[in-house]
């Protein structure tokens, strides 16, 4: 559409709806429920309800303005067992103006990450998605024998998006800080660093071992993400996800 082609909106914004408008299906490619159908004003709407069964949302171009509304609520007609009619409610979100996009696609992007429900999702999400996180091997070792069913792993996914949010609207000369993302961090002591800093030594793309001291910390089986910010090229490198580390407190 005319927005994927306008340079005043954001180039990531503007991918990422090109690539839900490249793989946007035809109604004529889903089997009809001949039980179930979509009404607006008396008027059907298939589009609209198969946007809603997909948990998607719908783009009303130069349209009426009758539908330049969001959420756009339009009703669902079920037919039950005894042929009897029951109608609900139902509403999708509508972009039908330049102003909507950028909240739209938050919504989209959340939507992705909830939908990366295994290691390998995850990672390749984090490539498309999260275009300023550097992940070492180790990290991405750590991601890819994950399946999805550890408790910690919905908190992992969090994390990472918290910090990859963080870099990318952090201000020149402001602290970086992901606590006011709503997640908790810390640097390592200086004893922990010294007793056990090869437990936190990580090999960067760089042909570098770096000592990661900064993690957030996730409760659920004690799990930390250990990363560390360039503030100057705008990215969160990830040495690693582990369970909990030996620290000199512990000795």
């Amino acid at each position: 559409g005319k927005w994927c082609l306008n340079i005043n909106i954001d180039r990531d914004i503007r991918i990422i709806l090109g690539r839900y408008i490249d793989k946007a299906p035809y109604l004529e490619d889903f089997e009809q429920n001949l039980n179930v159908d979509y009404y607006y004003h008396d008027l059907r709407c298939a589009g609209l309800g198969k946007a809603f069964e997909l948990d998607t949302f719908a783009m009303s171009l130069d349209c009426d303005t009758d539908f330049c509304i969001s959420p756009f609520i339009f009703e669902k007609y079920i037919i039950n067992a005894e042929y009897k009619t029951s109608i609900e409610p139902v509403s999708v979100l509508n972009i039908y103006s330049e102003n909507q996009i950028e909240h739209i696609v938050k919504h989209i992007k959340n939507a992705e990450l909830n939908n990366a429900s295994t290691g390998e999702a995850l990672l390749a999400y984090i490539a498309s998605g999260m275009k300023h996180l550097r992940l070492t091997a180790d990290a991405q070792n750590a991601i890819t024998v994950m399946n999805g069913k550890e408790p910690y792993f919905s908190d992992v996914r969090k994390h990472l998006a918290i910090l990859n949010q963080a870099i990318d609207e952090y201000q020149p000369g402001s602290a970086f800080n992901p606590l006011t993302y709503g997640i908790k961090w810390s640097p390592e002591s200086e004893a922990t660093l010294n007793l056990y800093g090869a437990e936190r030594t990580f090999l960067c793309s760089d042909g570098i071992r770096r000592i990661f001291s900064n993690h957030t910390k996730i409760n659920t089986d004690a799990w930390r993400i250990y990363f560390e910010a360039d503030l100057e090229k705008r990215i969160v490198i990830i040495g690693c996800i582990t369970k909990h580390l030996r620290t000199a407190s512990e000795n």
